[in-house]
């Protein structure tokens, strides 16, 4: 389980490397750099969280729970991650569409 992360990271360098060598697969090259800046969003996010930077009081009395119950601790952990990494890869695929057209 400790090599999944360096895994999934090579895996991505790896689309992006495929997706610059083949211009035929430029969406698998934009889907790795989308998903290289999702990682980086989630350490920031869990950065942020276990340092004491960010904190979810405010959401834990906004639900008026004692503490985060499922779904609302998937979503504030991995939420922004993919928020980011389908943001990114919308722009930079119309940005691919644009420069190819």
């Amino acid at each position: 389980m400790t090599l999944l992360g360096p895994l999934l990271l090579f895996a991505c360098i790896g689309a992006v490397a495929l997706g610059r060598r083949v211009p035929s697969l430029w969406v698998v090259g934009v889907a790795g750099k989308a998903l290289i800046f999702g990682f980086m969003v989630m350490a920031a996010t869990f950065g942020g969280l276990m340092s004491g930077v960010l904190s979810l009081d405010w959401l834990v009395r906004w639900l008026g729970t004692d503490k985060l119950e499922r779904p609302w601790d998937l979503i504030v952990f991995f939420g922004p991650a993919v928020v980011g990494t389908v943001i990114y890869f919308a722009i930079a695929a119309s940005q691919q569409i644009r420069t190819r057209a």
